[in-house]
């Protein structure tokens, strides 16, 4: 890989295992927070921050000669980590100099139907341990490896602290479902192929070929870190919509006028465009001109010519690329109606910082509008119709048969009361203070700390790198 790349590195240290195999020794001071009937080997977690700290400290006592330090890292948590050890390098006068670099790039994703065989592979593959267990087989632990060596100068450091155990636990079968996500007004490959090069493209070298602009504050930003969603829609409803709110909207296929009125931001973090339903029947003063982009690219100045068109299923030549104009067919006799579950601004959400933590579902929070503006200053000069359809966004879900007997675990720490000391603020507003607890929350169920009073230290441990995480994220915004 690192061949392939091109990267001209002079050392590569690798995490060395996940876990390692320990000893049932009475003497160890580990803590066990799962225990099973048939659980015999017990293993200690080998995190990566520890992984990382031990290499570069024994890299700096093996090579004193080495003064100055740069580090690049992506994880919030691990970087507040660093910048406090860095200073102790410092002020034991190990290191001249020493930065962390905060890496900030866009996720990138996998091709989704690989992501999809992946994801069935590693359910399949659980599923079949699950059989072996049943059989009464062994528990399966990945990333086995030995015990983490150190450097006698480091045993007092406790760099490999809180130490934390592993005992394997009953596996329990996953089921792949479908779940709908939403129901909205989808469009087609093209349409949003559209959306996307000629409204506020965030390539510049575009412009020329952009209808709209973004709004004003944001047209000289760099938005290329923002994230862009993979498919462009206009959400009537979260999750499967109830039989008679689809009987409302018109039942899926059917064909919906979206006609875009505004742009709009939030705070510079997210987008997105204001629309609103069309409606042929009903008579309208606005003798604008009308660019209506149909399924396959075609802009239309009438409906009459766009029905003609779909009418004789034989569409004149696209603006766009042929290879990926869409034959969908268009009723404009049977139109569905705009109506969202919800009362809502009905949108479109064009990118979002996700790095500075803004989400998809901020958009409820833009106030301020702003007419449609051409790349030229000029006021768009007519009405700009997307034909969609009414569909629903499916997603690959799971479901998991866990044991009857299995019950909540009522909580015995408080955590917010731990997260208001570590920050010795107790008037930290309630909403950020919700998001920093479910955080928390989440990262205990990942590594499977009960929300015990025999936990507390290991709690307190999760909320300090969600602090932490927190200030290094804060910290990033304002520089």
């Amino acid at each position: 890989m690192i061949t392939q790349k091109g990267l001209d590195f002079d050392l590569i240290a690798t995490k060395p295992t996940t876990v390692a195999r320990i000893e049932d020794d009475p003497r160890q001071t580990f803590k066990h927070k799962k225990t099973t009937p048939n659980s015999v080997d017990k293993y200690l977690k080998v995190h990566t921050f520890s992984t990382k700290h031990e290499f570069l400290y024994s890299l700096l006592l093996e090579y004193p000669q080495i003064r100055s330090m740069r580090l690049w890292d992506d994880r919030p948590c691990q970087v507040a980590k660093f910048r406090q050890i860095g200073q102790q390098w410092l002020d034991n006068m190990m290191l001249d100099d020493f930065k962390i670099i905060v890496v900030q790039e866009p996720q990138l994703y996998l091709e989704p139907q690989r992501e999809r065989d992946l994801v069935l592979a590693m359910v399949e593959a659980n599923n079949c341990q699950v059989d072996i267990e049943k059989a009464g087989g062994p528990f399966l632990v990945a990333g086995v490896g030995p015990l983490p060596r150190i450097r006698p100068e480091l045993k007092d450091m406790n760099i490999w602290g809180p130490y934390e155990t592993h005992t394997p636990h009953a596996r329990f079968k996953i089921e792949v479902v479908q779940i709908v996500r939403y129901v909205g007004v989808m469009f087609s490959r093209t349409v949003q192929r559209v959306i996307r090069d000629r409204i506020g493209s965030r390539d510049r070298t575009l412009s020329k070929d952009q209808w709209i602009e973004r709004p004003r504050s944001l047209q000289t930003e760099n938005l290329r870190k923002w994230v862009v969603p993979d498919d462009f829609h206009v959400i009537l409803c979260l999750r499967a919509a109830p039989t008679e709110f689809l009987e409302t909207i018109g039942g899926l296929g059917t064909t919906v006028l979206v006609e875009v009125e505004a742009v709009g931001h939030r705070e510079g973090r997210i987008w997105a465009l204001k629309v609103k339903e069309m409606k042929p029947q009903e008579p309208d003063q606005d003798q604008r001109a009308l660019y209506i982009v149909a399924p396959n690219g075609e802009v239309y100045s009438s409906l009459e010519a766009l029905k003609s068109a779909y009418a004789s299923n034989r569409p004149s030549s696209s603006l766009s690329d042929t290879t990926e104009i869409s034959y969908d067919h268009v009723d404009l006799d049977h139109l569905g109606n705009m109506s969202l579950m919800r009362d809502q601004t009905p949108h479109i959400t064009m990118a979002y910082d996700r790095l500075n933590g803004a989400r998809a579902l901020d958009y409820n929070l833009i106030q301020e509008w702003e007419p449609l503006m051409t790349p030229q200053g000029t006021p768009f000069p007519g009405r700009l119709i997307l034909v969609g359809k009414i569909g629903e966004k499916r997603l690959l879900g799971m479901k998991t048969n866990t044991s009857a007997s299995q019950q909540p675990i009522k909580a015995e720490v408080s955590l917010g009361n731990i997260i208001k000391k570590l920050l010795s603020d107790k008037d930290i507003p309630g909403k950020e203070l919700g998001k920093m607890v479910k955080a928390v929350k989440d990262e205990m169920e990942r590594l499977s700390v009960e929300n015990r009073l025999a936990n507390e230290e290991r709690i307190a441990t999760i909320a300090q790198e969600i602090c932490d995480r927190a200030e290094t994220m804060k910290m990033c915004a304002s520089a």
